[in-house]
């Protein structure tokens, strides 16, 4: 027992303000690690557990980069494929969230339902600490029960050791059909809406290590309902009802390998005058092309559109808002090694929303030269272009094997303002009548990476605030 209770109180108390190394250390170390270490070649056994959030005909949030069959993880080392037209797409984005399994995560994709939490069996962050669980991956007999059902299930059970509670998610979906679906999820977790900026295996090894944590949290407790429709091969519509209540959440722990980070900076409150809210809201998705599959030989696009509509009359919500967003990627292969990616997003809510459901750009996966979280407001717009050179070259030391390594030049552009319009109005294209280009902050910057790791410069080139910046990442930027 005194053992165990000085393993709490370590865990608890260590602040290694005095392991202080240099900052070269802990990249060299993952990289190491990662460039050695073996992805698990998933079979097409798990791939079929895992069609309830990202099935072989849905697209898989974290990654972005679901394949259809086993054909496609044949075709790794070629970075070749092809679609049903024959076409091939020569670019995946490669990344710790998506080539390696360390650790399975579930939650209803967001080209079905794009408001419930996604999280992770193990995981690390300031506000869970540790967090141990299991899920439905690793039992054969959940299996054999949805082929005996017809019925897909995945659940997840955990212990966070910094919130000190037991947490849960479980979803449960039924095909009618090829193209169309329904499903339920419950849930009780600590949820993040921070991993498009960055995955999250990535922020667990960011956080334990290194000590930068850049996902904010609230708990999530309440369910979900939906159906999908798969409209043609590549679109897919989505409507989805879902009740919460959020709670805000304090940093319960600063512990990290080498000290220094961010992960001391505080968990915001989900409001500034509420830290609890129960919520009610309808959901839509309609998503085109989310896997990115050729239209012409050399140019591909995808178009995603989300809603939430949470300005329902006969509810008790104590915030009556609808948010939107809309993004695009788009990737042009310019030769046999080159290749234009961009990305943009805009968003806008009508209403009054809680702090937590604003806008916020800045930091990383956005403007990578602008303050964490710097820009906030319920408008949002985001550019994201990237020339990206040499995708298909490898460095082989001998010691060390590093795959796709490349060199990219890119740009980004944000825009964030709070609109006091939106507040009496349903119209979301209103937040951007008096929007004109020069409003835009840009970054800049370049990179060197390859499929586990790439690192980037950026310094701000107009307007106010930013500074220039150094970055380790462990995924490409979107």
């Amino acid at each position: 027992m005194t053992n165990k209770m000085n393993l709490l109180k370590f865990y608890y108390n260590l602040r290694p303000t005095n392991m202080r190394v240099n900052y070269f250390l802990p990249f060299l170390i993952c990289t190491i690690l990662i460039s050695f270490a073996k992805a698990q070649d998933d079979s097409l056994k798990k791939e079929d557990m895992k069609l309830i959030y990202s099935s072989d005909w849905d697209w898989d949030w974290h990654c972005n980069c679901r394949k259809d069959n086993q054909s496609d993880k044949n075709n790794y080392r070629s970075r070749k494929y092809k679609n049903s037209k024959g076409y091939n797409y020569y670019y995946r984005n490669d990344g710790i969230d998506n080539e390696f399994d360390l650790f399975s995560q579930i939650g209803p994709n967001p080209a079905v339902y794009g408001f419930s939490p996604s999280i992770q069996a193990i995981h690390y962050n300031r506000v869970n600490g540790l967090f141990l669980g299991l899920d439905t991956e690793f039992d054969d007999f959940i299996h054999d029960f949805t082929d005996d059902h017809d019925l897909e299930v995945q659940a997840l059970a955990g212990y966070s050791f910094g919130q000190e509670e037991w947490q849960y998610q479980i979803g449960l979906e039924k095909p009618i059909g090829y193209r169309f679906r329904i499903g339920a999820d419950f849930h009780n977790v600590t949820a993040t809406d921070d991993y498009w900026r960055s995955g999250l295996t990535e922020n667990t090894v960011s956080s334990l290590i290194s000590g930068y944590d850049y996902h904010d949290y609230y708990k999530s407790e309440g369910y979900s309902v939906y159906s999908s429709l798969r409209l043609f091969r590549s679109t897919y519509l989505g409507i989805s009802y879902g009740t919460d209540t959020f709670n805000s959440l304090e940093a319960v722990t600063a512990y990290n390998i080498f000290g220094d980070g961010n992960i001391f900076r505080s968990n915001p409150r989900i409001d500034s005058n509420f830290d609890k809210i129960s919520h009610e809201s309808a959901g839509f998705s309609l998503n085109m092309n989310p896997k990115l599959y050729n239209i012409t030989q050399n140019f591909s696009t995808s178009l995603e559109l989300r809603g939430e509509i949470g300005n329902l009359t006969k509810t008790s919500n104590e915030f009556l808002f609808n948010k939107y967003i809309v993004q695009a990627k788009s990737i042009v292969r310019l030769d046999r090694s080159t290749f234009l990616r961009w990305r943009v997003m805009g968003g806008a809510i009508t209403g009054v929303a809680p702090d937590f459901k604003q806008f916020a750009l800045g930091g990383i996966g956005s403007m990578r030269a602008t303050e964490y979280k710097s820009m906030q407001g319920n408008t949002m717009l985001l550019s994201n272009m990237e020339l990206v050179f040499g995708r298909h070259s490898d460095l082989d030391m001998g010691f060390l094997e590093i795959d796709g390594l490349y060199i990219s030049l890119f740009m980004d552009s944000g825009w964030t303002e709070f609109n006091s319009r939106l507040a009496n109005t349903l119209d979301p294209f209103s937040a951007f009548d008096n929007f004109t280009v020069s409003e835009l902050i840009h970054n800049i910057g370049f990179g060197i990476g390859s499929d586990v790791f790439r690192v980037e410069f950026a310094k701000p080139i107009s307007n106010d605030g930013g500074f220039s910046a150094f970055w380790i990442r462990l995924n490409p930027t979107f």
